[in-house]
C-alpha cells in the first residue's frame, strides 16, 4: 500500500476525507437545527461503524493475506456494500426529515 510522508496508509486518509465530506454536507444542510452527538451518530453510524470494518477486511485480503484468503473477501464486499446502502438510506432519511415542516 502506498505510504505518505507521515507513514499513514493512504486508505486511512481516504476514509478520513470521505468522513469529513459527509460531516460537512450534514452541517451545511442542517444549519437551522441543533446538532448533537446523538444526531451525528443517528445519521452517520454506517460510516463510523460498518464501512470501516468492510475496508479493514479488504485491507486484510489485499495487503496482509496476499490474495490467498477468499473467505475474507466475500464478507468484506458484503459488509462494505451494506454499509454504503445504509449510509445512502440515512442520507435520504435526513433529506426527508429536512423537507417536512
Amino acid at each position: 500500500m502506498p505510504q505518505h510522508e507521515d507513514d499513514r496508509p493512504s486508505g486511512v486518509l481516504f476514509f478520513a476525507g470521505i468522513a469529513l465530506i459527509l460531516l460537512g454536507a450534514y452541517l451545511f444542510f442542517m444549519r437551522d437545527e441543533n446538532i448533537s452527538t446523538g444526531s451525528v451518530f443517528a445519521y452517520f453510524w454506517p460510516t463510523l461503524f460498518v464501512i470501516p470494518v468492510g475496508i479493514l477486511l479488504h485491507w486484510l485480503y489485499f495487503g496482509v493475506f496476499g490474495r490467498n484468503a477468499v473467505g475474507v473477501l466475500v464478507p468484506a464486499g458484503i459488509v462494505t456494500t451494506a454499509g454504503i446502502v445504509c449510509q445512502i438510506a440515512s442520507a435520504f432519511l435526513l433529506a426527508a426529515r429536512r423537507s417536512t415542516p
